[in-house]
């Protein structure tokens, strides 16, 4: 998970900083406002493109592959009733969950703003 996290963020990083920093780069070197940020997409659809290489070339681990054996026989709608029932079965197996529900859909029910005349 923390790979995951910090893949995550080293890509917004890239996609915000690391793309202005491109494109005043790129017109320090004497290219115009647009021939700037052009050059700038261009270099940012290859880093896009790494990324759809990268994941068109990864395998898919074993786990995977034995846990989608077991789920053939079953129809996709009845794993996601499953999925369904679990979460909700869970959630509400905490304590004091049906009273955070409760705040949830009152929350929204009364007013944001009291007005006074």
């Amino acid at each position: 998970m923390a790979s995951y996290v910090a893949a995550y963020r080293i890509g917004m990083l890239v996609s915000t900083a690391g793309a202005l920093f491109l494109v005043s780069g790129f017109q320090s070197y004497g290219l115009d406002h647009y021939a700037a940020w052009r050059a700038g997409y261009v270099v940012m659809a290859g880093f896009v493109l790494i990324g759809i290489v990268t994941t068109l070339y990864a395998a898919e681990p074993e786990k995977s592959v034995a846990a989608n054996a077991v789920h053939a026989r079953e129809t996709s709608l009845k794993r996601v009733i499953d999925a369904a029932v679990g979460a909700f079965s869970e959630i509400l197996s905490r304590d004091l969950a049906f009273l955070a529900l409760t705040f949830v859909v009152l929350f929204q029910i009364t007013p944001t703003r009291c007005r006074v005349r």
